[in-house]
């Protein structure tokens, strides 16, 4: 018997972002504003992977529940082609219902308008950063490979130094080897 409870997909891409929360809380009060409830399936992983476990979860709950997917913006689902139309495929054989947000009208043909706009933007996320790395480094010498400028390198110390000055852990570790010796 299906329950009809909601699969509330919540992603953000890096490490830094999920410890944060800021995301992740940003996309819960969008979908708790618009009266949706449900069981939460948070996943922290690119948008851009097509490997991704916890959206499997969220789908596969859904094939028991009978409820919707629900997610702030598309964004947040994928942004690959590839995973995108298996969503379409699950939407279309399966008759899982996806709820995007800021997309109100969003159907089987809408994925496969959006799956594309979303890989190429995407790809010009990445060509940004690219540029972005390649400025970097000629402002200031290699960056993020070897034979760093002495300006990077001292910048990166001082950041290191900052980082370790910070470390509780670090400050106690201290205070047990002085009390040894």
């Amino acid at each position: 018997m299906k329950t009809l409870e909601n699969a509330i997909y919540l992603r953000v891409s890096t490490k830094k972002q999920g410890a944060s929360g800021l995301g992740l809380e940003a996309q819960r009060a969008d979908v708790k504003a618009r009266g949706y409830e449900g069981r939460e399936f948070v996943e922290i992983e690119s948008g851009r992977k097509d490997d991704r476990e916890v959206l499997k979860e969220a789908i596969d709950f859904l094939r028991v529940s009978g409820g919707k997917l629900v997610v702030s913006k598309l964004d947040r689902l994928s942004r690959s082609v590839r995973m995108l139309f298996e969503l379409r495929e699950a939407m279309l054989v399966e008759g899982i219902e996806v709820v995007v947000l800021n997309l109100p009208n969003f159907d089987t043909l809408s994925v496969g308008i959006y799956a594309v706009m979303a890989q190429h933007e995407a790809e010009l996320v990445s060509a940004r950063t690219k540029d972005a790395m390649a400025q970097t480094k000629i402002r200031r010498g290699e960056w993020r490979e070897g034979n760093w400028s002495e300006e990077t390198r001292a910048l990166a110390l001082e950041a290191r130094r900052k980082k370790a000055s910070k470390n509780k852990e670090r400050d106690q570790a201290k205070r047990q080897i002085a009390s040894l010796l």
